[in-house]
């Protein structure tokens, strides 16, 4: 279970985005901090039963830094207002994996994954095995269950087909994105309840077929 204190704390932190604030709260931080990378480490445990991809990783390597990078930001505010977990199977969170995520935010909670910014080389092979078994991502996202937790797939799209795909194209829609994800919202009170590690297990499992489909079109020589 994640520390009672989890959301009172971001909550805090919105307000007080400074150094100095944190400093005096570190210890908060800390003991969340710790409670989070237990949880995560729950979560791998349980999904690993029918993922054994992402089995063994460790929990502490999937967590975001709460520092903001601020190098080229307007928004010099030193911390992130947020906590995140990414799950993937290749090295912990990168951008750019398949994976499965974890967001917690005040009143912006939300649990998913799929693959986002893609490097070019992985949209492309994507892209390719979804022409030829877009059938197979159309089985998976119209599944009620999946229709139900996630509602429909997102991702940033192109305006047009891609380069050397017809507009007319069947698939045309799965093909013009650059992104492939999809997102579960939790609220706050199902955050703070004793049932919130059964929930993820249960969008994650929900999530894995998208995965699966994405790491085949990834693999595929």
């Amino acid at each position: 279970m994640l520390h009672k204190d989890t959301l009172f704390f971001l909550a805090d932190l919105k307000g007080n985005n400074h150094k100095t604030w944190f400093d005096e709260n570190r210890k908060r931080y800390d003991a969340i901090r710790k409670d989070l990378v237990k949880f995560v480490g729950a979560i791998i445990e349980e999904i690993s039963a029918f993922d054994s991809e992402i089995e063994g990783i460790d929990p502490s390597k999937t967590l975001f830094r709460i520092n903001r990078d601020i190098r080229f930001s307007k928004d010099k505010s030193p911390y992130k207002i947020n906590l995140g977990a990414h799950i993937a199977s290749k090295s912990g969170k990168e951008v750019g994996q398949v994976g499965y995520y974890l967001h917690l935010e005040p009143e912006g909670n939300f649990m998913g994954g799929g693959i986002y910014m893609p490097e070019a080389e992985t949209l492309r092979k994507i892209r390719e095995y979804t022409d030829e078994n877009g059938a197979e991502l159309t089985r998976i996202i119209s599944d009620p269950e999946f229709i139900a937790t996630f509602g429909t797939l997102q991702g940033e799209r192109l305006k047009g087909a891609p380069k050397g795909y017809s507009k007319d194209h069947p698939y045309a829609d799965f093909l013009s994105m650059k992104d492939m994800y999809v997102l579960h919202k939790v609220s706050d009170e199902d955050i703070q309840s004793g049932n919130l590690l059964e929930m993820a297990v249960s969008v994650f499992r929900t999530q894995y077929p998208l995965n699966t489909f994405l790491r085949k079109a990834i693999r595929r020589d």
